[in-house]
């Protein structure tokens, strides 16, 4: 990693002289020669996961959360905030629990400068039985009673963001308050695109101008932990918020059949979301119980519910006017389309320890989802004015039980965790033409090997997974001119869907070579009956996409980055990442593709509180389905950081303010070519405050020095 120092070797030698102070005499008494050896790495590797220390991070003040968060090995953070482990979604947590709110938080602050001493230590969990998948824990800094916490904000030309939380510590509990307001804005974008249907011989063009997505979103969260003894804690938290969204577009559609020009048309459309009608409550709670430890056995016990309410209505006027004099039906029309979901969720943990017998969990988890769509559509019959309405409304309910179980041991140089999953589901749908029930039982184990070497790791992952389909998309609401699209849409199921397979493989290895840090990271994935969406068919204007269980999908993934030290305060990473992928979208389509980007960053530190940083970075490729023009990426930033402030100052994509994209989608039945322009460059000022004092603490051999001990 950038940040790993060597380990340093400390040599202390001394010569202890007793002077009694007795009448006898007694001959000075000399002590052998001590060495002590500190370990300055900041990981900490097994097979469970990662623990990194943030404390042992080189110039960890100057760094954002994004930039700390990529110094663990396998951590990938895209442009849109989104954190992953591998390609595997994370879930957030804060000192291992699942706060309401929390996840946000984090999102929110990634590109600001990390707010000092908010944490101690970040956990890689690659298979948390209380998720069923990787979770990145942040664990507090442990601070004197009293108040502390951090105010921050960040301003930029794509997003602004204010958000402050305080925690109050004392003896028996730990109450954190914590709000946030965030406004992004997409710039706009011109789009030019042609579609072909083989099989009507239908053709259509569209010139496409869409104004910025403008989100506004703000939360507040309330959480308190409660030491009701050294054994017990009981955690709650409850968080609120809404969010605003909107955009425009303006489209010019021609469609011709059999090369014949048959319509011409200009449509607006305006989309908004109000935020006073999308409110989100979410609660948890959970309760944890340590039996007394001793040197060979430990205990634990969990229980944990939560509960979330999440609204949201969206709000459509759209406009056409034909240059045909042709009068389209139903493309003049208001719709509101709104959705209330409601989830409930629960779980039993158990976790037995043992120095020889290694470590056991047990964890029976619950949830339940309520999804109730309604829309709502007026529309105009004629060219003279008549309107008419139709309402739809879908139901649909998930009912899901797993029970997971598993083992993990350490022994010298090598440690290995495995686990077992039986889950089951009963989903129904109300509007899905062809079946409106979906039972399903799947298996899942996985395991994986953590090998130490002498200066770095090998870990390997294998899982097969089999996961039922995802049934948010398989509604039968007909979307009368979606949006910008004023053809009729419906979606029919299948009867037979039944879970897709998967398999996968994935191993890292890290080493630190000559003074180089190397990550090289690799993987494997097999899926086969996953649900193909590519089968459309235009009837009688009624577009028909019907959902299969065809398709299967290989992919491999490879990447290589490198970390080192050019000059004492000169740092370097170079990164390559390569993906190839074999799609099968249906019996007779198959289609490959192949991704990759490669790039470097560079870090230069003049003076201890300062640091300019510099990256850029290429890629481009096919994807499942469709091909991309590569693309150059490239930034600035710059971090000072004086006491408990931090600034960040960053521009991105400066050599190029627009950039021109052209892409190709190739499915059943059709082929779509698109040329669009939109402005890239970005720029952002943070500033983060800290407030309240830590614990003072050092670390020696992995023991924490408490202030009061020395």
């Amino acid at each position: 990693m950038d940040y790993i120092q060597k380990g340093s070797l400390v040599l202390i030698s001394f010569v202890f002289i007793n002077l009694s102070s007795y009448a006898q005499e007694k001959k000075p008494r000399e002590l052998k020669e001590v060495t002590i050896i500190g370990n300055n790495k900041p990981l900490k590797e097994t097979a469970k996961g990662v623990i990194l220390d943030i404390s042992r991070i080189r110039d960890v003040k100057l760094l954002t959360l994004a930039e700390i968060l990529k110094t663990i090995p396998g951590i990938e953070v895209d442009n849109n905030g989104k954190v992953s482990y591998l390609g595997k979604e994370l879930t957030i947590l804060r000192d291992g629990v699942n706060v309401a709110g929390f996840s946000k938080q984090i999102t929110n602050s990634l590109n600001s400068g990390i707010t000092n001493n908010s944490y101690k230590k970040i956990e890689l969990n690659l298979y948390d039985l209380k998720t069923e998948g990787p979770t990145l824990s942040f664990i507090a800094t442990k601070y004197d009673e009293g108040y502390f916490g951090n105010v921050s904000g960040n301003a930029g030309s794509n997003s602004s963001m204010v958000m402050g939380n305080i925690t109050l510590s004392q003896k028996r509990y730990l109450l954190n308050f914590s709000t946030s307001g965030n406004l992004q804005y997409t710039p706009s974008s011109e789009s030019h695109i042609e579609t072909y249907f083989n099989q009507t011989q239908f053709h259509e063009k569209r010139n496409l101008k869409m104004s910025g997505v403008n989100t506004q979103n703000y939360q507040f969260s309330i959480g308190n932990s409660f030491f009701i003894n050294p054994q017990s804690t009981l955690n709650t938290s409850l968080a609120y918020g809404s969010s605003r969204t909107k955009y425009s577009i303006a489209n010019e559609v021609q469609h011709y059949q059999n090369d014949v020009l048959n319509n011409n048309s200009s449509t607006f459309l305006d989309n908004h979301n109000p935020m006073a009608k999308n409110p989100n409550l979410g609660s948890k709670i959970s309760f944890v119980y340590k039996t007394k430890t001793n040197e060979t056995v430990n205990q634990r016990f969990d229980i944990a519910l939560e509960y979330d309410n999440n609204n949201s209505l969206s709000e459509t006027i759209t406009n056409t006017q034909s240059l045909l004099n042709v009068f389209l039906p139903n493309s003049n029309y208001n719709s509101n389309n709104g959705t209330k979901l409601k989830n409930v969720f629960g779980l039993l943990g158990y976790e037995f320890n043992h120095d020889r017998l290694g470590d056991f969990e047990f964890v029976a988890r619950y949830f339940n989802r309520k999804n109730y769509q309604s829309y709502d559509y007026t529309y105009q019959t004629d060219g003279g004015g008549n309107l008419a309405n139709l309402f739809q409304d879908n139901n649909i309910t998930y009912n899901y039980g797993a029970l997971l179980a598993s083992w993990s041991k350490s022994f010298e140089g090598i440690s290995f965790q495995s686990v077992f999953k039986q889950d089951y589901s009963d989903d129904y749908i109300t509007n899905l033409k062809g079946r409106d029930k979906f039972t399903f039982s799947t298996f899942s184990p996985y395991l994986s090997i953590q090998r130490s070497l002498k200066n770095g790791s090998i870990r390997i992952e294998a899982q097969y997974g089999e996961s039922r389909p995802n049934l948010s998309n398989l509604t039968n609401i007909i979307n009368y001119g979606a949006q910008y699209d004023t053809d009729n849409l419906v979606t029919i199921g299948n009867p037979y869907l039944k879970p897709s397979k998967s398999l996968y493989f994935s191993g890292l290895y890290n080493a630190n070579i000559k003074g180089i840090n190397h990550v090289l990271t690799g993987n494997y994935k097999y899926i086969t009956d996953a649900i193909s969406t590519f089968d459309t068919t235009d009837v009688n204007n009624v577009r028909i996409r019907t959902y299969r269980n065809l398709a299967s999908r290989t992919e491999y993934n490879g990447s290589l980055t490198l970390n080192f030290y050019v000059l004492p305060r000169f740092t370097v990473q170079l990164f390559s990442n390569h993906i190839f992928g074999t799609y099968n979208a249906s019996e007779n389509e198959t289609t490959n593709g192949y991704r990759w980007s490669n790039g470097f960053t560079l870090g230069y530190t003049p003076i201890p509180n300062i640091r300019l940083s510099a990256n850029s970075s290429i890629g481009g490729g096919t994807n499942f389905q469709s091909k991309t023009k590569a693309q150059i990426n490239t930034g600035l930033s710059a971090s000072y950081s004086k006491s408990k402030l931090n600034f960040n100052l960053s521009i991105n994509n400066f050599h190029q303010p627009y950039f021109n994209t052209q892409n190709w989608i190739y499915g059943y039945g059709y082929q779509t070519s698109t040329q669009s322009r939109s402005r890239r460059i970005m720029g952002s000022l943070s500033i983060s405050y800290s407030l309240g004092n830590p614990v003072k603490t050092a670390n020696i051999n992995g023991k924490e020095i408490i202030k009061d001990d020395i």
